[in-house]
């Protein structure tokens, strides 16, 4: 029986983490999110249960937050197993080296020599074409 995935937040990001997922071929899912009001609820069919912080230890779980600073305090608090997930449609040049717990939605490209930064979203129709010394530096379209 496939592992359960946890996914971390149940608002617009993790809609297109549910779908990719889904394209990558897992299906036993589940969300937790903060917000009691969408507990016993289901977003696009996966159960949401809450909160954040009741995430297993010995789950692969991915933070589907799009705020920079939520997303950093969740992976610096929890200790859940971060799953890196690229929908098939995305382009990843093999120089890039992409960090653990890093989301790569459909039609996203990223181009040469990305470094290796973890738990990033990389939101689709985006093209990544020169990252040096991230944050600082980062060039992109979308």
């Amino acid at each position: 029986m496939p592992e359960t995935v946890i996914i971390l937040g149940g608002g617009g990001h993790a809609k297109v983490v549910i779908s990719a997922l889904q394209d990558a071929g897992y299906s036993d899912l589940r969300v937790l999110d903060d917000d009691s009001s969408q507990w016993g609820t289901e977003l696009l069919g996966v159960p949401v249960g809450g909160p954040l912080h009741s995430c297993p230890e010995d789950h692969r779980a991915v933070i589907a937050i799009g705020d920079n600073r939520t997303r950093k305090r969740i992976a610096d608090t929890l200790k859940c197993r971060w799953l890196t997930v690229t929908h098939r449609t995305a382009y990843i040049h093999p120089s890039a080296k992409i960090g653990v717990g890093t989301v790569v939605f459909a039609g996203s490209v990223i181009q040469l020599s990305i470094s290796d930064f973890p738990r990033l979203l990389w939101k689709p129709w985006m093209t990544i074409w020169l990252m040096e010394f991230l944050p600082f530096r980062a060039m992109c379209t979308a």
